[in-house]
């Protein structure tokens, strides 16, 4: 008895024609879901509940659209009911999270005569009042990078009558866990050995552990650090780990003398010339002609 309204987003839109249909037209074809599946209108369905007129309606992602177009401009309903709900997949204005350069919806787009918003794209859940509309995200259910580690995750359960929202509930469900483990290079010691004994002290296996390596290490000390071994460690006490070494900086004794300009030619040839002169008379022969083989294709595939 349940009633399900679907539209689809960023990942389920065919961008083309040649690309098909949604995934979701499978369950609307069903018959056992509403799939509001045009991108360039908004459609409608009505359903009485309690004596109510409840006319909900959608519009899925159009993935045509320029980035600084308005996606509901000069749109609207084509009816209404007592109750009117509209679902869309779009950033809106004014609401926390990362955008970019694509299609975002002004409030002043929003039509008149809602009660409710539902919408998706934004993974924060979160919620404001707009033009007496009361407009929602209830997020993402599972955390997909490491922005949103400290973001709370599930959906939302809410209530409404014909002056609209009477009541409504953020529901927890569980999601994995990301965490960062920012580790300072140390000037002394072992670095492998400090590095293992901190992620021991975090090791959880539902765990995906981002590792952020940072300080300035010179050449001995990172002779200490080997991440095949750390990788090894983690494999079985993480779900994954994700090191991450861009802010570690390797000091140098001097200046680095750029390498001479070369060849894959010349290269193959200077290192021919060097067996050539520790080898016996046996064996030159075999190198000079190995020295040709390989000269050989390396002008068939190009080279000089």
């Amino acid at each position: 008895g349940i009633r399900v309204f679907l539209i689809s987003g960023h990942h389920d839109t065919p961008k083309s024609r040649e690309e098909g249909m949604s995934p979701l037209a499978v369950y609307g074809q069903s018959g056992y879901v509403t799939y509001f599946q045009e991108t360039s209108q908004i459609t409608s369905a009505a359903l009485s509940v309690k004596g109510l007129k409840v006319v909900v309606s959608g519009i899925s992602y159009n993935p045509t659209l320029s980035g600084d177009a308005d996606p509901l401009k000069g749109m609207k309903p084509a009816r209404f009911g007592d109750v009117n709900v509209l679902m869309l997949h779009y950033p809106i204005q004014g609401f926390e999270g990362y955008y970019g350069h694509e299609p975002t919806v002004q409030p002043e787009s929003l039509p008149n005569k809602l009660q409710l918003v539902a919408a998706g794209h934004l993974h924060k859940h979160q919620r404001s009042r707009i033009r007496g509309i009361q407009v929602i995200y209830p997020g993402s259910t599972e955390r997909v990078n490491f922005q949103e580690e400290e973001e709370e995750k599930g959906f939302v359960w809410l209530e409404m009558d014909k002056a609209g929202v009477t009541s409504q509930s953020f529901i927890k469900t569980p999601a994995r866990r990301l965490q960062t483990l920012e580790f300072r290079l140390p000037r002394e010691g072992n670095i492998n050995s400090l590095l293992k004994a901190e992620l021991l002290r975090l090791e959880d296996p539902e765990l995906v552990l981002r590792l952020k390596l940072r300080g300035t290490v010179d050449a001995k000390r990172l002779a200490t650090y080997r991440r095949s071994e750390i990788l090894a460690l983690t494999q079985d006490r993480f779900f994954t780990l994700f090191p991450d070494e861009r802010e570690m900086e390797i000091e140098t004794a001097g200046p680095v003398e750029p390498l001479p300009r070369t060849t894959p030619m010349e290269e193959v040839r200077r290192y021919f010339q060097e067996r050539l002169k520790g080898a016996g008379e046996e064996e030159k022969p075999m190198i000079l002609e190995a020295l040709q083989l390989c000269e050989r294709r390396l002008q068939e595939a190009g080279a000089w």
